[in-house]
């Protein structure tokens, strides 16, 4: 009797449509070694149809295929980007909504949130990046962050000593 149930569970449409949505697509970037590979199911790939909600899934592979793709990009020759895969850090479209969880206020707020996220750039040195790209997702709605120069947050001797705006740390908020 519970085999019968079983099978039939497995054959509802319910059933049929959970195991379609999540399907693999395609995995990028692609290969065994691939490193920080995002899986894009075939759920994904629906949530890019008219009127759909884009996901996590989609917006870390966006970030991923941008700057991975990198040689191929018209902005590898911009001296404003420099090397995008050398000079660029994106974090993960989860980054944000981690450090938010507690909505820490208290002073020693920065160093708990730090705990929080810290596994995302154990490898990475985001002081030396030109650029970081932080996918911000609040009441259905994405936005990108983009920190320019956060090293030079570090150095605030020498932001008073007006140095060239070009180098200067700054914070853009992009809607989408």
């Amino acid at each position: 009797m519970a085999a019968a149930k079983s099978a039939a569970a497995r054959g509802s449409p319910w059933a049929i449509a959970t195991r379609r949505a999540s399907t693999p697509a395609f995995h990028y970037p692609p290969g065994r070694d691939a490193v920080d590979s995002v899986t894009v199911t075939r759920g994904d790939l629906d949530r890019l149809k008219p009127d759909e909600f884009l996901n996590d899934n989609l917006i870390d592979f966006a970030l991923k295929l941008f700057l991975k793709d990198a040689a191929q990009s018209p902005l590898r020759d911009s001296a404003c980007f420099g090397d995008l895969d050398r000079d660029v850090y994106a974090f993960s479209s989860q980054f944000y909504t981690k450090m938010q969880e507690q909505r820490l206020t208290r002073l020693d707020g920065a160093s708990q949130m730090h705990a929080l996220v810290s596994r995302w750039t154990r490898d990475v040195d985001v002081f030396a990046k030109r650029l970081l790209l932080v996918p911000i997702c609040e009441d259905l709605h994405w936005s990108l962050a983009v920190v320019c120069h956060p090293g030079e947050l570090l150095d605030h001797a020498g932001a008073r000593r007006g140095r060239d705006d070009a180098t200067r740390p700054c914070l853009v908020g992009v809607g989408a």
